[in-house]
């Protein structure tokens, strides 16, 4: 089982932390899975963040496809993820945008992601 944690602005959202968390449920990309809301931030600004980590047993291109997905309904310029790839003791890293996004693409920053238990909000 490899282990994928996920960073969701809120702000800008049409779907707040409840529905989304709701949407996590009905979905089959995770086995196991734990929510929290932290302050993150993006572009010098700080923003209400939905941390979501768990088990799965996705591969790597389909969860790039799902959070590709996920960037255009919840309108999101870009979501971060990490998958912890258990067999192969490697780690993913990724920042995924939106297909409609234009501006300056960022590299994935490990000190702008949010890991649940370990925020100060």
């Amino acid at each position: 089982m490899n282990i994928l944690k996920i960073n969701i602005g809120l702000n800008n959202n049409p779907l707040n932390a409840e529905q989304i968390q709701q949407m996590f449920y009905k979905n089959n990309i995770f086995e196991f899975i734990l929510f929290e809301v932290a302050k993150g931030e993006y572009k010098n600004n700080y923003e209400d963040t939905l941390i979501i980590e768990g088990e799965t047993k996705q591969t790597p291109e389909q969860i790039q496809s799902y959070i590709f997905i996920l960037c255009t309904l919840l309108t999101q310029e870009c979501i971060p993820f990490t998958l912890d790839l258990m067999n192969e003791q490697k780690q993913i890293n990724k920042l995924v945008y939106n297909k409609n996004y234009n501006g300056l693409k960022y590299e994935f920053n490990k000190d702008y992601f949010l890991t649940i238990g370990n925020n100060i909000n």
